[in-house]
């Protein structure tokens, strides 16, 4: 017989359970429990009501004694009993999910981007205020189910842990908000984010593994002043507040967690809370996050959101008006490290033999939507100098160094096509490291729709997307990455636009290579077949 069958009281009828009840129901759900087993529980009272509570630890130890099979399944049992029992939202938030091991992956911090916070204190009565608060929701839920998949390498373990632990269940008890690995409409991507309604950006949410903080018994600001991995860390994260204009943020490892704060009067000051621990009862992590969310980012006045979003000001991000203005116009061509830098390079030692692109800043461009997703980052539309663009960003935090070569690369070859530039590719509008390094962009004329968005097309858009190819392998240019997302189809008429060169190469002698640019083009002609008409289809 299993543990639960067709016949399962409800957990009410078991709080109501004497003693005798309790035993006789055990009786027929633990088939491997003895006299002297329900001996012990009638001697220590163990009534329904107590035997909800117990846990498998309880009855391993004296004076039950159980052994470990009793003990595992009698554990199961009250699980699967108060697993039934719904919760105030209070309550639900009280639940503990369980912690995490991490083995180390060893893997450096790069050092990047302009936004530094000007003095860090001691945010003392954050999780006090958690802890006076109560939520009053009468509206009642099922217990928070936790992955006990405790173990995992590296960073991407943890979040994921994080994900399933924190922010899934989070979603499940406030519903209005979303806690997720949602892309933001500005440069940069946070590991998560925390959005209202799904489009109000909360705050965003960096996750590190444990093994790469020694913060011991320190309070973050302390440990803050005395490591420069920890100062690197929150440069981090109080970059994406910044740049998404934000007043909070969430800092955390799983196992500890840290709340930020940026006073609206004062944003380039940061308070961090004391350290809270996963394991904390008094308050727990998940009535923390909820606490956040709900108090801190929206109006006291329910009826009313207020995000509580900051506007920087000018004087805090912009340097001086000469150095904003300098980003105003593309710079002359110069010499791409792509091909001449060895892999050991690091970020910053790239980022110094390019210091001759232009620097941007969020006072720059007017972010809209996320127009895609890459290899590279994300893809954004917005407004630069009147311009509707595509803005590809990459996160320099996030992305290898191969893949900032690539974009380097890509300006490279925008630069050779410079005299094909709105005839068959878009215009390259700006180039170069935003937000004083966090993230390297390329911005171009915003040219059409892909390919993979079109059922068919006409015999002349094939024809013009024959002659892109065409002019682009006319200047030495292999494109290397044949794919219906590269190619855009003007939605005014039939113009054809090649995108994403930076994979591409240049042969300054065509003839030599011929063969590389006729494979490329039988590729494409494949490619096109899958969206011509039968009768128009070409044998290659």
């Amino acid at each position: 017989m299993s543990i639960l069958t067709t016949n399962f009281p409800n957990i009410e009828d078991v709080e109501r359970y004497d003693t005798e009840r309790l035993i006789n129901f055990l009786r027929l759900k633990i088939l491997n429990l003895d006299e002297k087993n329900f001996k012990i529980l009638h001697d220590q009272d163990v009534d329904g009501l107590a035997f909800l509570h117990m846990t498998e630890d309880v009855f391993i130890k004296p004076p039950f004694n159980f052994g470990y099979g009793k003990a595992k399944k009698l554990g199961m049992l009250i699980d699967s009993l108060n697993n039934q029992r719904l919760l105030t939202l209070e309550e639900a938030l009280l639940c503990i999910p369980p912690p995490a091991f991490i083995k180390k992956l060893t893997k450096s911090i790069p050092n990047l981007g302009d936004h530094v916070p000007d003095d860090v204190f001691l945010w003392d009565d954050f999780l006090e205020s958690v802890r006076m608060y109560e939520f009053t929701d009468k509206k009642r839920y099922q217990r928070p189910q936790f992955s006990h998949s405790r173990t995992g390498v590296g960073e991407t373990s943890i979040q994921a842990i994080f994900e399933f632990n924190i922010c899934e269940v989070l979603n499940e008890l406030l519903p209005n908000y979303l806690f997720s690995r949602k892309s933001t409409k500005n440069p940069g991507d946070p590991d998560f984010t925390c959005f209202f309604a799904q489009s109000t950006l909360l705050f965003p949410i960096e996750i590190k593994p444990e093994y790469l903080l020694e913060i011991g018994k320190l309070q973050f600001p302390e440990y803050y002043k005395k490591r420069a991995e920890a100062r690197t860390m929150i440069k981090q994260i109080f970059s994406y507040m910044t740049e998404n204009e934000c007043q909070y943020g969430i800092f955390s490892t799983y196992n500890m967690h840290w709340f930020l704060y940026r006073p609206s009067n004062n944003p380039k000051k940061l308070w961090i809370s004391e350290t809270l621990e996963l394991t904390s009862e008094f308050p727990t992590v998940l009535k923390a996050y909820a606490y956040m969310v709900q108090k801190l980012c929206c109006d006291s006045n329910k009826s009313y959101y207020s995000p509580h979003i900051l506007k920087i000001l000018d004087s805090v991000t912009r340097k001086d008006e000469e150095s904003v203005s300098n980003t105003r116009s593309l710079r002359s061509r110069t010499k791409s490290s792509f091909n001449n830098s060895p892999d050991s390079l690091s970020f910053n030692t790239l980022y110094k033999s390019q210091m001759n692109n232009q620097n941007f800043s969020f006072l720059d461009f007017k972010f809209n939507d996320i127009l895609g997703q890459g290899r590279s980052g994300k893809t954004l539309k917005c407004e630069f100098q009147g311009n509707t663009i595509a803005l590809k960003c990459t996160d320099l935090w996030k992305y290898p160094l191969n893949i900032l070569k690539e974009m380097q690369n890509e300006v490279e070859i925008y630069q050779i096509l410079a005299s094909i530039q709105e005839e068959f590719i878009p215009k390259l509008m700006c180039y170069g490291y935003y937000g004083g390094g966090i993230c390297y962009i390329i911005g171009t004329s915003f040219s059409g729709t892909a390919l993979t968005d079109y059922k068919h097309i006409t015999e002349r858009q094939r024809v013009m997307c024959l002659c892109a190819i065409n002019a682009i392998h006319s200047k030495g240019v292999l494109h290397n990455d044949i794919r219906a997302e590269n190619i855009l189809l003007s939605n005014i008429n039939d113009n054809v636009y090649w995108i994403d060169f930076g994979m591409a190469s240049y042969h300054c002698e065509v003839k030599k290579c011929w063969k590389l640019f006729d494979e490329e083009k039988r590729e494409l002609v494949n490619l096109l077949n899958q969206y011509t008409l039968l009768d128009s289809v070409v044998i290659v």
